[in-house]
């Protein structure tokens, strides 16, 4: 839900007039659609349809109308008026802009097979060079997001060679920063935290749990090691029972630590997603 709601509201900054004339329903459409009033927005947009037929932008409104059904949950019905608000596009640079709104959705919908087929087509076909880099860049995102890393530097590599007068320096080297940044095995976690307690929480650069780790543990072990020598039997056992229940507790611990970790790379990884489609402004278009 979180995805639905940060896409909807990158797309309502760019919502798109639905009629040249000030229609009445038109306008009530798309001030339901801002406040995210997607179920009536929905309702008075196909009733814009309905009533003006040809006097209306149809491409404007299919969109809109996908954007709603996307804040819903509704992705069948999402991807189907986004293709065809693609398909009522009377202008070339508005349709290419359409469909890279299109691949984005894919990716959001974690359709990286379809997202690449997309943006692929896009590039070849466009006669825009903005479209063909942007094209290029939320390609290269969606490798990445699909874990695979090897194939989106590439593409990262080729988009300043390719697109050299259109490229964003700033926003290349964002993704290449992010894509530094490898996620966290909760197995490799675990491991480590059973051979030295606190290396776990070190792998996952967790440096003060790390460091706590490794003390408490070591104060255990010099009061274990203590009795056995001193041959304190029973202070032994109790201190091998409290010791042995951190020391579990320890690796569980790193594990979770290890998805905790992954979880803010991959939600960092998505933001960047809407802050790179803010780029792509009107503006661009020719």
């Amino acid at each position: 839900m979180k995805w639905k709601i940060i896409f909807c509201l990158v797309f309502s900054a760019n919502i798109y007039p639905v009629a040249v004339n000030a229609l009445q329903c038109a306008a009530l459409a798309d001030s339901l659609f801002v406040y995210n009033n997607y179920y009536d927005a929905i309702t008075e947009y196909e009733r814009c349809i309905f009533q003006q037929g040809d006097s209306i932008d149809r491409s404007a409104v299919e969109n809109n109308i996908s954007l709603c059904y996307y804040g819903l949950g509704n992705n069948a019905s999402a991807l189907q008026h986004m293709q065809m608000a693609i398909s009522f596009c009377e202008n070339d640079s508005v349709a290419d802009a359409r469909t890279l709104q299109l691949g984005l959705m894919n990716i959001f919908l974690k359709k990286y097979d379809q997202s690449e087929f997309i943006f692929k087509r896009v590039r070849l076909t466009t006669q825009y060079s903005y479209v063909k880099y942007y094209a290029s860049l939320f390609l290269a995102w969606g490798y990445f997001l699909n874990q695979n890393k090897n194939k989106a530097l590439a593409e990262m590599d080729s988009i300043k060679v390719n697109y050299g007068d259109e490229t964003n320096g700033s926003t290349l080297n964002l993704l290449k920063e992010q894509m530094k940044v490898d996620l966290k095995s909760e197995t490799t976690a675990k491991i480590l935290s059973y051979i030295i307690p606190g290396l776990g929480q070190l792998y996952v650069k967790d440096y003060a749990n790390s460091a706590n780790a490794i003390l408490l543990n070591a104060f255990f072990l010099y009061f274990i090691i203590d009795s056995i020598c001193s041959k304190e039997y029973t202070d032994l056992l109790a201190q091998v029972a409290v010791f042995q229940t951190y020391y579990r507790g320890n690796t569980y611990r790193a594990a979770d630590m290890a998805i905790n970790y992954n979880d803010k790379v991959i939600a960092s990884r998505e933001n960047i997603i809407p802050l790179i489609y803010k780029l792509l402004q009107p503006a661009n278009t020719p």
